[in-house]
């Protein structure tokens, strides 16, 4: 569910047609200015800690995967195919996790007949690729909504202490991210 916070903050980003946009808050706090720990939840992103950048007309960013532990970076989707995976040069984005199966995912951005875009993954990997702790199953697909958690290793409590989470939170940049009535899915 997406909270009032962030709904605002993407339509402002919207408004703004694509502006590149700077998520490295030191701190999630919510609007209280409480500091968030919660890694199951989205994180709650003040409208004031974003700064905008210079756009790029002729790579436009599509959406981000904002990581939940600091360990790794923000990925930022500019094709409309984005793959993930262990085998550096076969992959867009590495992860080096040995859980992580050569070609583990595949994010694609799909344009339907009524030119409403949205996102969808392709699930290759042999442990398992989750949308909010949801198996796709190898093979499978599953669409990705904005605020969504996309995890690469659904860890178990005890693996979960001894290693960084690979979690990413879902952010996209286009107007799609309301649509989430099946008229505009496959």
């Amino acid at each position: 569910m997406i909270t009032s916070q962030i709904k605002d903050a993407l339509e402002q980003i919207v408004v703004l047609k694509l502006f590149k946009l700077d998520f490295s808050v030191p701190e999630v706090r919510t609007g209280a200015g409480e500091k968030k720990k919660e890694k199951k939840e989205m994180a709650v992103v003040d409208t004031q800690s974003l700064t905008y950048g210079d756009t790029d007309e002729s790579d436009p960013v599509w959406a981000r995967l904002m990581p939940t532990s600091k360990t790794y970076q923000v990925i930022e989707l500019y094709t409309d195919e984005t793959k993930f995976g262990r085998a550096k040069g076969d992959v867009d984005h590495e992860i080096t996790e040995p859980q992580v199966s050569s070609l583990h995912c595949i994010i694609h951005r799909v344009t339907d007949d009524k030119n409403a875009m949205y996102c969808r993954v392709t699930d290759c990997s042999t442990n398992g690729t989750f949308i909010n702790t949801n198996k796709i199953g190898k093979g499978s697909q599953s669409n990705l909504f904005d605020g969504d958690e996309l995890i690469f290793i659904q860890e178990s409590r005890k693996d979960a202490k001894n290693r960084a989470t690979t979690r990413y939170t879902f952010i996209l940049f286009y107007l799609f991210y309301f649509r989430r009535n099946k008229e505009y899915m496959y």
